[in-house]
C-alpha cells in the first residue's frame, strides 16, 4: 500500500525548479523557433505539459477532505480534475474511492523508499 505525507516546502521548491526549467525552455524555443517552426514550439509545450503531469501523477496523491482516505490519482484524472491552491495547500476536486463524495482533496506527497527506511 502506498503511503503519503504532507507536501513540504522542499517538495514545492524542487517542483518549482522543474517548472522554471520548463518555462525557460519554452520561452527560448519560442524566441528562436516561433516564426518558422511554430509546430516545433507547440510540440515542445505539449510534451512539457504531459511530462509535468506525469511527474505529478507519479509523485503525488490526494487526501479526501471528507473521510481522510489517501489515494493515488490516474493520469487522466490528474489532467481533467479541477485543481488549485489555497492556504492549506494544493487541492484537486475529485471523487473519493472510499466514501464516494466529491471534495477538494488535499494534494499529498507519496513517501519514497528512502523516506520509509529513514522513518523506521
Amino acid at each position: 500500500m502506498t503511503k503519503f505525507r504532507e507536501v513540504s516546502s522542499e517538495d514545492r521548491k524542487n517542483y518549482g525548479i522543474i517548472l522554471l526549467i520548463y518555462i525557460a525552455a519554452a520561452v527560448v524555443s519560442m524566441f528562436f523557433l516561433l516564426p518558422e517552426y511554430w509546430y516545433v514550439v507547440l510540440a515542445i509545450l505539449i510534451a512539457g505539459a504531459l511530462l509535468m503531469t506525469g511527474l505529478t501523477t507519479r509523485d503525488y496523491g490526494a487526501r479526501c477532505a471528507n473521510c481522510g482516505n489517501e489515494f493515488e490519482l490516474s493520469f487522466t484524472r490528474e489532467v481533467l480534475a479541477p485543481h488549485g491552491g489555497g492556504r492549506s495547500g494544493s487541492w484537486q476536486y475529485v471523487k473519493c474511492p472510499n466514501c464516494g463524495k466529491r471534495t477538494r482533496a488535499l494534494v499529498v506527497k507519496k513517501v519514497t523508499e528512502d523516506e520509509r527506511v529513514e522513518g523506521q
